[in-house]
């Protein structure tokens, strides 16, 4: 393998200072025309690379941030990553990330290894609510931000988007647009059944709580079949349903990847049901499957772009008090399938 280039090597080549190599990168607008030219064809012939883990050893910084989320193929946490990628770019942070795959084990050794090399800040979606990894970020007291999460004992901040209010939203919309054509061609009250998310998690309980607190003085049942946020769970969970008896009139989603689910264990098995969902879905998967009712959607962007800042005003106000921000969900409609359409 090739001796790396070092900054004195370019110096050296381009007839400067090392100091004017560090004002090329640092200070560009302090160096005249023809300095600067000859710098960059020797950085650009040599292809030389700034060393930034001794920048950061020297500056006790290295405008990096650590971000580990549960499963990175969710659409809802690829967005998340995307939002907080741009605003940490627009600041010259650059991230890193980990997949913990919802594995609190997964989850302590990359905030770890994230730790070791110095990030300036944390982002996470947590495994679980007080869980190891945690509980380092805090003993380490290093500025963190929980996605996804409510403001906790932890000294955090925290971005999330508004479930229960989300799914009062839903519950509200079931309750006038939905039901009554479903009570006068049934002459009974429908059953609904909520399929998905992780019991305990805060965004699932606050889903079921929002939904509850409308439906229940009407008297409508409402089942809860919690296993896990995946498309494994929508189908397991529907074939379980069904083995038991007929499917509830309505099914909720806890979130698209389980709406996926849930449609490909529909199709299976031969049979359509109003569906909704939390978290948004391509307008051509609702088109596959009629029944579409409504779809609760969070902007999973603006929630990883506000997470990313609100990070680094941590890193240059850490002693400012913590904050959590709760972004509103908003309801979308189908506009066919449904049977108020």
């Amino acid at each position: 393998m090739r001796q790396p280039v070092n900054s004195t090597d370019i110096a050296n080549a381009a007839k400067v200072s090392t100091m004017t190599v560090s004002r090329f990168f640092n200070s560009p607008d302090k160096l005249s025309a023809e300095t600067y030219a000859r710098i960059a064809e020797t950085v650009e012939r040599f292809g030389y690379v700034q060393n930034h883990t001794a920048k950061a050893f020297f500056r006790g910084e290295s405008r990096t941030v650590g971000l580990v989320v549960p499963n990175i193929t969710n659409p809802f946490v690829t967005t998340v990553v995307r939002g907080a990628e741009d605003a940490a770019q627009a600041a010259g942070y650059m991230i890193f990330i980990g997949n913990s795959d919802g594995d609190s084990e997964k989850e302590q050794t990359y905030v770890s290894n994230l730790l070791g090399r110095r990030v300036d800040g944390m982002l996470v979606i947590p495994a679980e609510s007080g869980s190891r990894a945690l509980q380092t970020l805090a003993l380490h007291e290093t500025p963190t931000v929980l996605i996804d999460r409510p403001l906790g004992t932890l000294p955090f901040d925290a971005v999330r988007a508004d479930s229960y209010d989300g799914a009062r939203l839903l519950a509200a919309h079931l309750l006038e647009r939905v039901v009554p054509p479903l009570v006068k061609a049934s002459s009974r009250k429908p059953r609904i059944v909520f399929i998905g998310g992780v019991s305990g998690a805060h965004p699932t309980e606050e889903r079921i709580r929002g939904l509850e607190d409308v439906l229940g003085p009407s008297d409508i049942q409402l089942d809860i079949a919690c296993e896990s946020y995946s498309e494994a769970a929508g189908i397991e969970q529907v074939h379980r349903l069904r083995a038991q008896g007929p499917l509830a009139d309505i099914l909720i989603a806890a979130n698209n990847v389980v709406a996926l689910g849930i449609l490909k264990a529909l199709a299976a098995l031969g049979e359509q049901r109003l569906l909704a969902s939390f978290d948004s879905l391509s307008e051509d998967l609702c088109g596959l499957f009629e029944p579409f009712i409504a779809v609760v959607h969070q902007d999973a962007y603006a929630i990883g772009h506000m997470a990313c800042r609100q990070l680094l005003k941590r890193i240059d106000n850490p002693d400012t008090p913590h904050t959590e921000h709760v972004l509103p969900m908003q309801l979308g409609v189908a506009t066919r399938g449904s049977p108020s359409a």
